[in-house]
């Protein structure tokens, strides 16, 4: 900790400035469930209703991930601007990934219910710019504010759920948003085709308005914080700017922004040996010691605070969460290019997706119930991904000839994978902070930063490896394949149909094989997100008691 922290002391929901304090609280051991009075809960009716307005705000953040992937097109001729595109959904993933930390960050100080609602409506200014918008310019900018609303809004519903409802209930809530996230993902190629088929592109902007103002409206008038949860309002501004990580965060968003650009460009768009690469990666390397050492500096006034990282139960939900994600993502981009590759549209192959989605989202919502039940996650989280290991190496199978059985069945079996990790991650610091409750909203930010980053690392290392493994499989099997006819089927799948018939047969064999090798890199990713889950500590939520296991 450095001498700045030392020299002030500032109480802020129990969480104490003074480094000694703060370092021994962070590194205890948290206690057995004491028999302390409990502030006033809401009813359930009014849980509810808050509950189903949270899910209606992750369901549009989700949302906007995806809409825009059909509507791209469209977008791009109607302000002729085809050069531009990636920035549509990469300013929100930009924004939304880099202030997350941030945003947990900021909920250690001030009001949670103010967060929530100062979030959505950043969310809905964002939203209400893409809609009117008369240029690209203007509707990236719109895109970039929406991220950063969004940023705000998860770390937000987490830290409201740890004011107003019980550890032991949280797990079947926790799945329920859970399932409101995927389906936001799902549901938004085939809504954003459906506006703007037969609408307007502009009304996958606008119909954020009016559910996020339900949203703000139900939360400002039902969401009661009880007095002693929001003692976060009795300090001062200055108190609060010296409790901030104002360097921390700068650094974080611009390494996280690095980082997303290289990935976002590299293999795509430019090369990975181009000079803006190796610029951006470069740069990558001098900010991330700037940043470890800035946090290091400011000890438990850091967005990545050390003492946090030091506990197992954070460290292993945070590796499983940054391995999942990397697994859903590489299954929700590949499965589609795959039936692609066999002659489905991208309708169809959306719709051919929905065996692997469908079943992570039932599963996620079966496994929060049974957790509710019997209290444990860890086995969940220890289980559940060494089944899509097995998932991913069964698909890693399919050939053309495939069955449909197999074809769903393996999906299923990767769902079913996914799903009973997925959202259950989030409940890690939910019960290894049960003690120190002004720590959940910032450890389950550092998980959900670490599941995002994860899945768009995925996308990148798995399009690196289709890349190399098309080059080498046309290069054996279609060897008199001109140069130029190689180089469009690594930019488009479409031309595989413009090609002779024994051609096309040999090509489609080597974007089989090529998509193969892709599916298995959820073997290994399942067994290190396994091996994550271990490191997590075996809390009972009904109790808040732990059983030693060995690591």
């Amino acid at each position: 900790m450095s001498d700045s922290a030392n020299d002030s002391k500032i109480t802020v929901s129990s969480l104490q400035v003074d480094s000694p304090t703060a370092d021994k609280k962070i590194h205890n051991e948290p206690e057995l469930l004491s028999q302390t009075q409990q502030p006033e809960l809401p009813s359930k009716g009014r849980l509810a209703i808050i509950c189903s307005v949270f899910a209606l705000s992750l369901f549009l953040t989700s949302l906007d991930q995806t809409i825009v992937s059909t509507a791209i097109p469209s977008i791009a001729s109607h302000f002729d601007s085809l050069s531009q595109v990636t920035w549509i959904p990469g300013a929100y993933f930009l924004t939304q990934s880099g202030f997350l930390l941030v945003a947990g960050q900021v909920l250690t100080v001030f009001p949670t219910k103010t967060v929530y609602i100062a979030s959505v409506a950043l969310f809905e200014v964002g939203s209400l710019i893409c809609a009117v918008s008369q240029s690209m310019n203007l509707l990236i900018f719109g895109r970039a504010i929406a991220g950063l609303g969004a940023s705000g809004i998860s770390p937000a519903v987490t830290a409201v759920l740890v004011e107003i409802t019980r550890l032991e209930d949280r797990p079947m809530i926790i799945g329920l948003l859970g399932i409101n996230l995927a389906m936001g993902i799902i549901i938004g190629p085939l809504l954003g085709g459906v506006f703007t088929d037969h609408i307007s592109w502009r009304w996958c902007f606008y119909i954020n308005l009016p559910l996020g103002g339900i949203a703000i409206l139900t939360i400002l008038f039902l969401l009661r914080v009880p007095p002693s949860q929001d003692q976060r309002q009795s300090t001062t501004w200055k108190q609060k700017l010296q409790i901030l990580d104002i360097p921390g965060s700068l650094f974080c968003i611009g390494t996280t922004v690095c980082l997303l650009l290289a990935l976002q460009w590299g293999g795509t768009s430019k090369r990975w040996n181009s000079p803006t690469i190796i610029a951006l990666l470069s740069l990558l390397g001098v900010l991330v010691p700037a940043l470890a050492f800035c946090e290091w500096k400011r000890g438990m006034h850091a967005i990545l605070p050390f003492a946090m990282l030091r506990r197992r139960s954070q460290i292993g939900a945070t590796f499983q969460a940054f391995f999942i994600g990397l697994g859903l993502f590489v299954g929700v981009y590949y499965i589609p290019l795959w039936y692609q590759a066999q002659g489905h549209t991208a309708t169809r192959s959306g719709i051919d997706l929905l065996p692997y989605l469908m079943t992570t989202i039932g599963v996620a919502g079966i496994s929060g119930a049974v957790i509710n039940h019997f209290g444990r996650y860890w086995h969940a989280l220890v289980i559940s991904p060494l089944v899509f290991s097995v998932g991913s190496g069964l698909l890693s199978t399919i050939g053309p000839e495939s069955s449909l059985a197999k074809l769903v069945g393996f999906q299923v079996i990767c769902g079913i994978g996914i799903g009973g990790a997925l959202q259950n991650t989030y409940l890690v610091p939910h019960a290894e902070y049960d003690k120190e409750k002004e720590h959940i909203a910032q450890g389950s930010a550092i998980v959900m930063f670490a599941q995002l980053i994860g899945g768009l690392l995925g996308i990148s290392v798995a399009g690196a490896l289709f890349e190399n493994q098309l080059a080498r499989y046309l290069h054996l099997l279609v060897p008199d394949l001109s140069p130029e006819t190689a180089a469009a089927l690594h930019q488009s799948v479409s031309v595989i149909f413009t090609l002779p018939d024994e051609v096309r047969r040999a090509t489609i064999e080597a974007y089989v094989q090529s998509l193969d090798k892709v599916f298995l890199i959820g073997v290994p990713v399942g067994f290190l997100a396994s091996v994550s889950g271990m490191i997590c500590r075996d809390y009972n939520v009904k109790t808040l008691s732990t059983t030693n296991l060995p690591v």
